[in-house]
C-alpha cells in the first residue's frame, strides 16, 4: 500500500503525464506504467485558451487509463442524451474529475451510470418516468473550471439538479489551474477575475513565476477559494430553481488517515455556505483490501467495484433528498386532485 506522500507523488505525475504528454523513461521504468497508458489522452482532451484549459473533444474513441474510453456528441464521457429534457424527465448534472469521468472503467461501469440505470428500474418518484445524469466531469478539472463549465454549459441543459462531486485531493488542481491561467496570461472571468486579483495580490504572485512557486504560494488560500466557489455554487443554483448538491467521494485508499482532516474541512465549508453534503466516505468500509479497488498500482482510479460501491452509497442518500421518503412520495400522489 502506497503512503501518503507517494500518493501524492503518483498522483501529480499521472496528471503531468497527462497535461504534457510525456514522462521521463526512468519513471516509467520505476512505477511499471505502460508507454501507452495515457497515450489517448491527446485524443480524448482538447485544449481550451480560456479560463476552462480543458475539455472533451465530442464523438471520439480511444484508449486511456487501461481502458477504452470514448465521448458522446455532447462532450461528455456519457451516453447520448439530447440537449432538450425530455417530458416527464428528471435529469441531473455532475460535474467532477476523472474519476467521475470513469477514468479505467467501461461507461456503464461508472457511478453515475449504475445509479442512473438503478433510477429507471425502481422509479423512486411517480412524477418521472424517466432519469438521466448528464456526466459533464473532465479529468483535472479543479474547482472553479468545475463551476465555470456549470454556468456556460451545464445549465443550458435545464438539470432538476446538479451533483458537485469534490475529494480531499482536489485542491491540487485548483492551484495548478489557477498557476496554469497566471502563466498564460489567461484572463478570468469578471466575478472569478475579483477573487483571484486578490488572492493573488495578498499571495504575493505573479504569471512570470514558475507554476510550482504559484501553486505553493496558493495554498494557505484553498479554504478562501472553496469557500467562495461553494457560496456561488449554491446561488447559481438556487437563483435558478435548481437543488445543488456537494458530494464528497472518497479516495480508494489513505494508508495514513490523512483524507479524513481534509474531508471534515471541505464538506464543512459547504455546509455553512448552505449547501447539502453526501458524503460517501463509508462506501469502501466492507473492503480489506483497498489495492482491489485501484486500477493499477501506478493509477489511483476507481475499479469498477469501487464504482459500484460508490452507486450504491449515493443512491441510498440522494434518493431521500431529492424525493422524499417512500411514504411522503404516496401521500403526495395520492393528494393530486
Amino acid at each position: 500500500m502506497l503512503n501518503a506522500r507517494d500518493l501524492a507523488l503518483q498522483r501529480r505525475g499521472y496528471y503531468e503525464e497527462l497535461d504534457v504528454g510525456r514522462m521521463d523513461n526512468l519513471q516509467r521504468a520505476e512505477n511499471g506504467m505502460p508507454e501507452d497508458w495515457t497515450k489517448g489522452s491527446n485524443v480524448f482532451y482538447r485544449q481550451r485558451s480560456d479560463f476552462l484549459l480543458t475539455d472533451i473533444n465530442p464523438s471520439v474513441s480511444t484508449f486511456l487509463g487501461g481502458a477504452a474510453i470514448s465521448s458522446n456528441s455532447l462532450g461528455m464521457r456519457d451516453r447520448e442524451y439530447d440537449t432538450t429534457k425530455p417530458p416527464n424527465t428528471y435529469r441531473i448534472v455532475l460535474l467532477g474529475a476523472s474519476h467521475e469521468q470513469g477514468s479505467g472503467v467501461k461507461v456503464d461501469e461508472t457511478y453515475e451510470n449504475v445509479v442512473e440505470d438503478r433510477l429507471n428500474r425502481e422509479l423512486p418518484d411517480s412524477h418521472y418516468s424517466r432519469y438521466e445524469i448528464l456526466n459533464m466531469s473532465v479529468g483535472m478539472s479543479g474547482l472553479f473550471q468545475r463551476l465555470l463549465r456549470l454556468e456556460e454549459q451545464g445549465f443550458q441543459f435545464k438539470p432538476d439538479a446538479v451533483i458537485l462531486s469534490v475529494a480531499a485531493a482536489d485542491k491540487q488542481f485548483l492551484f495548478r489551474h489557477l498557476s496554469r491561467t497566471l502563466s498564460l496570461g489567461i484572463e478570468p472571468p469578471p466575478d472569478y477575475r475579483i477573487l483571484e486579483e486578490r488572492v493573488t495580490r495578498s499571495a504575493g504572485i505573479h504569471g512570470k513565476m514558475p507554476e510550482v512557486m504559484i501553486e505553493r504560494r496558493l495554498q494557505p488560500y484553498g479554504d478562501e477559494l472553496y469557500e467562495w466557489a461553494f457560496q456561488r455554487f449554491a446561488q447559481q443554483c438556487k437563483q435558478r430553481g435548481i437543488h445543488p448538491l456537494v458530494v464528497y467521494r472518497p479516495a480508494p485508499s489513505d494508508s495514513e488517515g490523512s483524507e479524513q482532516a481534509e474531508r471534515t474541512k471541505i464538506t464543512g465549508l459547504a455546509r455553512a455556505a448552505g449547501l447539502e453534503v453526501i458524503d460517501l466516505s463509508p462506501a469502501f468500509d466492507s473492503v480489506a483490501n483497498r489495492n482491489t479497488l485501484v486500477i493499477a498500482k501506478w493509477d489511483h482510479h476507481t475499479t469498477a467495484l469501487g464504482h459500484r460501491l460508490l452507486a450504491d452509497k449515493l443512491y441510498e442518500k440522494l434518493v431521500p433528498l431529492l424525493f422524499g421518503s417512500p411514504s411522503k412520495q404516496q401521500a403526495s400522489t395520492l393528494q393530486k386532485p
